[in-house]
């Protein structure tokens, strides 16, 4: 009994732990306080816990920073990558097709299709097997 609560709450931290948009909002949430947490985490023997605590209460804890931009920001980041991505990858291609065909316009060759090039293997192969029974055929004549 245990055991299973012990998996099921693993199960629900790693769920929600690499969710999509949990990780933009971590991401996006220590982009917008890094100040805070340098303050916090700084070796500044001078101040106490308390002392840094009050500090951070007092100028770094308010909406906007610690939600709202976060928030806003990971939903820029779930929506803007995947197209910033695909938009990069078109653009790649399109340079690769402008390459390809401009190869093959200077070099006065063109590529075979697909299509194509399976068709010319299969007259091959049929044309080897023609020979073979012709050749066959040839010797059990002689």
């Amino acid at each position: 009994m245990i055991d299973d609560l012990k998996k099921s709450i693993q199960i629900t931290i790693n769920e929600k732990i690499t969710s999509p948009f949990s990780g933009a909002f971590f991401f996006t949430w220590f982009v917008w306080n890094w100040r805070m947490l340098y303050y916090l985490f700084s070796p500044d023997d001078t101040l106490t816990i308390a002392n840094k605590l009050d500090f951070v209460t007092t100028h770094y804890i308010n909406w906007c920073h610690n939600l709202l931009y976060p928030f806003f920001s990971a939903i820029f980041l779930i929506v803007a990558y995947p197209v910033i991505t695909t938009g990069a990858l078109w653009v790649s291609l399109r340079y690769k097709k402008w390459q390809t065909d401009l190869k093959n316009k200077i070099e006065g060759s063109k590529l075979l299709t697909l299509k194509q090039s399976i068709n010319i293997q299969q007259q091959i192969q049929e044309t080897e097997e023609k020979y073979a029974s012709r050749s066959r055929d040839f010797d059990r004549r002689t």
